[in-house]
């Protein structure tokens, strides 16, 4: 079966070149067996490989505290030393202009703005090819190197006041000698076929944004979640409106078999002692914090079933399960985003082979965002205040070509650039600043004051997509 499968893709290979006016000749490795295709320079009428090595990703985009730009990651395969390189690359969305911020390194990911915008925050492998936390100054200069950390950093969250970071990064192994270092047997429990090792726990730090003394702040054999490539990322850790407080979730082993068993914690930085937000154990999920600090949302199954529906309940405050706000739109909700406001939720599912978002007020019903033919695909949408009061959704999307568009409660989609090959949209449904007891753009029952979202999207016509 595998021989057939080898010989039908290098067929399709041959055929691919051949369409494309090329001769594509096979060679012979040194020990005789037949050697890889070789890549054309220019790409052929079919798709080939040389097209493949065209493609570009923009993911993670992360629009700056005062509106005006963004940092995204693009990602380019790279032939000639078999990697993807990853760029963070800075845009101003006013005119869409674009500068590559990171250079020299294989990999940037992860990209955060300081809570003023004054630096942006990255992961970046170190000279052990550990992922760190770099900090990197809007006015110029080289990165700085703020963690240490003996394994990869996860994830991390900046401090509202802009002095610290909240890091996830897995323990360190046990230094092993003489025969135990040869000892790699291991208790095998509801973990992948493919493990090879048992999983260490990520545990939660803190550490100055301008470098020094990690600390730690959870310990045990219980753990954070960690993203299990192809399914969706983990849980974010997140800090509390005035810094006191982390919200993270707490799975109870390292097993991926396990993660089940999943509760949203939230840890007082000044006594160290975390406690569980719901009385949930498992399932719940992702968990998010109100910019005024009044209330917690998180993602859990309706009625406690798994096979269920994923909903997004509502906790006043820090304690309690909360309620359940998005039961009466029957839908798979992915992430919950607050609107600055703390008043309403933006939401996102899937629905039949198309995908929507909803704006949800804390109490009231929900508003559909109409977006005509084009579906939304990235999950991790952006919101944030720019200079001035904007209103609707921004999102990069496709019809005959990538192009930006504008969808705004109770009107159809509107194409913004004609088309333009852009990472963002090069304007926005603004309104100007007014005097005091100026009445502002209405969105459903909740007054939105400079609120906007960046969001990629594809052609709901190109195909189905998850949200």
């Amino acid at each position: 079966m595998k021989y057939h499968l080898c010989s039908l893709v290098c067929a399709f290979l041959v055929l691919s070149a051949s369409a494309a006016g090329q001769t594509t000749t096979a060679t012979t490795s040194q020990n005789g067996a037949p050697a890889r295709l070789p890549i054309p320079d220019i790409p052929g009428k079919t798709f080939d490989l040389a097209w493949v090595g065209k493609i570009v990703r923009v993911a993670d985009p992360q629009i700056s505290p005062n509106g005006k730009s963004l940092v995204t990651v693009v990602t380019k395969p790279d032939y000639e030393r078999d990697l993807n390189l990853s760029e963070l690359a800075l845009v101003d969305i006013a005119s869409g202009k674009t500068r590559f911020l990171t250079h020299g390194r294989k990999t940037a990911s992860f990209p955060r703005w300081s809570p003023d915008g004054d630096r942006v925050a990255f992961l970046a492998a170190d000279g052990d090819k550990r992922n760190q936390i770099f900090v990197l100054e809007m006015a110029g200069g080289d990165a700085l190197q703020v963690t240490a950390s003996p394994t990869s950093v996860q994830q991390f969250a900046w401090k509202p006041d802009g002095s610290a970071f909240a890091y996830a990064a897995p323990d360190e192994a046990s230094k092993k000698t003489g025969a135990d270092q040869f000892d790699d047997a291991f208790e095998v429990g509801n973990g992948s076929f493919l493990d090879k090792d048992k999983a260490l726990p990520t545990h939660l730090w803190l550490v100055p944004a301008a470098g020094g003394v990690a600390k730690r702040l959870t310990s045990g054999t219980w753990s954070l979640p960690v993203a299990v490539p192809p399914g969706p990322p983990a849980s974010l850790i997140t800090f509390s409106a005035d810094g006191s407080k982390l919200i993270y979730v707490r799975v109870e082993n390292t097993y991926s078999g396990d993660r089940i068993n999943s509760s949203p914690q939230v840890l007082d930085l000044a006594t160290a002692k975390s406690e569980a937000i719901t009385t949930h154990t498992k399932f719940a999920s992702f968990p998010v914090p109100s910019p005024d600090g009044k209330h917690v949302a998180y993602l859990y199954p309706r009625d406690g079933v798994e096979r269920n529906n994923q909903d997004v309940f509502v906790v006043d405050g820090m304690k309690g399960d909360g309620s359940n706000v998005t039961r009466s739109l029957d839908r798979n909700f992915y992430r919950a985003l607050w609107t600055p406001d703390g008043k309403a939720i933006v939401i996102g599912a899937n629905e039949a082979a198309t995908a929507g978002l909803w704006v949800q007020p804390i109490a009231g019903p929900a508003k559909r965002l109409e977006l005509g033919n084009l579906l939304p695909r990235l999950a991790r949408f952006k919101a944030s205040p720019p200079d001035q009061l904007q209103c609707g959704v921004r999102f990069a999307g496709s019809r005959k070509e990538r192009s930006s568009y504008l969808a705004k409660p109770g009107r159809s989609s509107q194409e913004l650039d004609g088309g333009r090959d852009s990472y963002v949209s090069a304007e926005l449904c603004t309104w100007e600043k007014a005097a005091a007891g100026a009445v502002y753009p209405r969105w459903t029952d909740v007054f939105l004051q400079e609120y906007v979202l960046d969001i990629r999207a594809i052609d709901r016509r190109a195909g189905m997509a998850g949200f």
